[in-house]
């Protein structure tokens, strides 16, 4: 049987259920019903952003930056249109500068270091801590332990959990005692139900870094949260032929990983009409319809000249 997916990208038979009580989409299984959270969240998000607002992790490396679609660009347009645009864009150029390439550098460490925690990762306490992360934490600290742009309003923004400083300074218990709100200025959360909730939601929120949301936007749709080829679009010319297990790992040096995650990088297209040959007319109008459901920006009165 497939096992279960629990980042952004996941549809298996877990038990998790994706909360859409917010705009962002949750590191949980998606229903059927919405096919459109899910191929957002992979073909639109890395360089959209999580929330629509043209700040996704992709999003530095384009001159001009991905469209803010929450500035009430939806409204300017009929849905068919927007179809249109969605598989037809024109290029968007990449502009890569020396800030950019440094980035871009740290990026594939990133997913490297996430890639050597794989095979020690507790996935059936992840599954159920993800479930118990998306209730409590991630309307306010997002799917991937960093809050939105947005998320302050003003005030202190949240916490980064994802920051590797904060996780390697802080002991499992003041992680608990953290996400619990056992301090002075946080509104406090109901105690966890037991000692097993407790040990589930500690293994999801280890589970956060840098890497893990990187990985999740640019390999978990086909190489799945373990990374045995098993994710949700890991089917024909799509499916990853190895397995990133301990084997793997310890087979492929440093350089051959970097290579690896460099040329996976690279080979996605940079620009809006590679969606043309992913998304078919049904797919695109049902990312729409997503984003429309999500949309809380004012109605425009006419489009842009």
């Amino acid at each position: 049987m497939q096992r279960p997916m629990v980042t952004v990208v996941a549809i298996g038979a877990g038990a998790l259920a994706l909360l859409l009580c917010c705009p962002t989409p949750a590191p949980a299984r998606l229903r059927d019903d919405l096919r459109g959270a899910q191929l957002y969240v992979t073909e639109c998000a890395p360089c959209h952003g999580p929330r629509g607002h043209g700040d996704g992790p992709e999003a530095v490396y384009f001159a001009p930056r991905p469209r803010d679609l929450r500035e009430g660009f939806l409204a300017l347009y009929e849905t068919d249109e927007l179809v249109a645009r969605i598989r037809n864009g024109q290029p968007l150029m990449i502009d890569i500068d020396r800030i950019a390439l440094r980035r871009r550098t740290q990026m594939i460490d990133d997913i490297i270091a996430h890639l050597r925690r794989l095979p020690d990762v507790r996935w059936d306490e992840v599954e159920s801590g993800a479930a118990i992360y998306v209730e409590r934490c991630e309307s306010c600290h997002g799917p991937f332990g960093r809050a939105p742009s947005d998320a302050a309003g003003g005030k202190q923004a949240p916490r980064n959990l994802a920051d590797p400083a904060f996780q390697k300074s802080t002991s499992d218990a003041k992680l608990l005692d953290l996400a619990q709100h056992h301090r002075a200025g946080l509104a406090r959360q109901p105690e966890l139900a037991s000692k097993a909730d407790a040990s589930t939601l500690l293994a999801f929120l280890r589970l956060l870094s840098p890497g893990f949301e990187l990985y999740s936007l640019w390999c978990g749709g086909c190489h799945g949260d373990d990374g045995r080829g098993d994710g949700v679009f890991a089917a024909g010319p799509d499916r990853p032929n190895v397995v990133l297990d301990r084997a793997y790992l310890s087979a492929h040096g440093p350089g051959e990983l970097r290579h690896a995650v460099q040329h996976m990088i690279e080979s996605e297209e940079g620009g809006m009409p590679h969606l043309r040959k992913r998304l078919s007319d049904p797919q695109a109008r049902s990312v729409i319809e997503y984003l429309r459901a999500t949309e809380q920006s004012p109605r425009p009165t006419a489009p842009p000249p």
